[in-house]
């Protein structure tokens, strides 16, 4: 995709329960990443406007989840266990896929920095062309 490059972030499930899951950073492809070492993904219970989710990122900035930030939801790619969402820091959306294993004991992050497709089809010719971490 041209110019445009990701920072991949490798999660491993901490915590596991019908409504979310707990995931601790294993690691990333830079040497600092750009995502907290814990993070939420958790069941979407239609509390606010948002439509086509069913998951919530949530990172680990307050010791208590229900208030620690909710980054993005996580809506369908396409691609089987493939969802994307974005991430609103510093002024700048950057473009997060989120790729699940299907145990599912494992997350993939691929966070675009300060990048966004607002093209729909630009959006699924990235998600299509996105390279498995598996």
């Amino acid at each position: 995709m041209g110019n445009v490059e990701y920072i991949r972030h490798r999660y491993k499930v901490t915590k596991a329960l019908k409504t979310y899951c707990v995931y601790s950073l294993i690691g990333s492809s830079s040497g600092t990443p750009l995502l907290p070492d814990t993070i939420r993904i958790e069941k979407y219970n239609g509390y606010s406007k948002a439509t086509s989710i069913n998951y919530y990122l949530r990172i680990r900035n307050t010791t208590n989840w229900q208030t620690c930030e909710k980054v993005t939801g996580l809506r369908p790619t396409g691609r089987k266990l493939l969802f994307e969402g974005n991430w609103l820091k510093d002024g700048k959306k950057s473009l997060l896929l989120f790729e699940f294993t299907p145990q599912p004991d494992q997350l993939i992050i691929d966070v675009y920095r300060a990048f966004y497709p607002y093209h729909l089809g630009l959006l699924t010719k990235i998600a299509n062309n996105h390279l498995s971490g598996l």
